[in-house]
């Protein structure tokens, strides 16, 4: 068309359709620009959406995985509260119905008994009286000593399961703290790389979108360049 408005000498008419064609190219690209943005914004609004939800999910598994160890640790600490209890009441029972042992007098004491023996032998009453006396206050004191020791005996039983249980207790409590530490590291490892992984996609969205507007803009200046050789031919 322009060939022709040319060759019929028809210059107003040529520049005027030159002009509108240049306009219309200049519409055409201001449109693609706009057209290219608002698809460009889109991408980024879905992506920051589609990222959140990412992030979520991310997060409840996490939160998911920590209330499974948590109610592990439970578990076990349940389980290890049990046991003690039954340990300590048959601890309990069997010291309860324990009897007391049979009480071995010393050397000294069944010597003087002998020697009471003898005196009475010997027709020596009165002696063989006093040194009675005498053994029943020693025996006496001798049964309430070995009914101590039996006591105690069964009090530094009850006191090693006790000392046993606060070790269980204390390495549970230990073992605990460690894998607490270890899933905290690892939840905070999984953040990051999930983080990173959308900040990537991000990056590699934002790198696309710039260059599909230079490419717009390369088109644009073809186009100008290519006016410009014309014009000056």
């Amino acid at each position: 068309m322009l060939k022709h408005s040319i060759d019929g000498a028809q210059y107003g008419k040529a520049m005027h359709t030159r002009d509108r064609i240049m306009q219309q190219k200049e519409d055409q690209f201001a449109f693609n620009v706009r057209n290219e943005e608002s698809q460009h914004i889109y991408e980024r609004n879905k992506f920051e959406k589609n990222a959140e939800r990412a992030m979520q999910a991310n997060e409840s598994k996490i939160r998911r995985k920590t209330q499974e160890l948590e109610v592990n640790i439970r578990e076990k600490v349940n389980d290890m509260q049990q046991k003690q209890l039954i340990e300590r009441d048959q601890l309990d029972n069997f010291l309860a119905t324990m009897p007391l042992p049979r009480m071995k007098l010393p050397k000294s004491l069944l010597e003087l008994k002998n020697t009471q023996h003898n005196l009475a032998r010997l027709h020596h009453f009165e002696e063989a009286r006093n040194l009675s006396t005498i053994l029943e206050v020693m025996e006496r004191e001798e049964a309430e000593r070995h009914e101590q020791a039996f006591a105690r005996s069964k009090q530094t039983r009850y006191k090693t399961l006790i000392g046993t249980h606060e070790k269980t207790e204390a390495r549970l409590k230990e073992k605990s703290t460690e894998k607490r530490l270890f899933e905290a590291r690892r939840c905070a490892e999984l953040k990051q790389i999930e983080l990173q992984r959308l900040l990537n996609l991000y990056r590699d969205i934002e790198h696309r979108q710039k260059l599909e507007m230079i490419g717009i803009k390369n088109n644009r200046a073809n186009e100008l360049d290519k006016r410009s050789s014309t014009k000056k031919k």
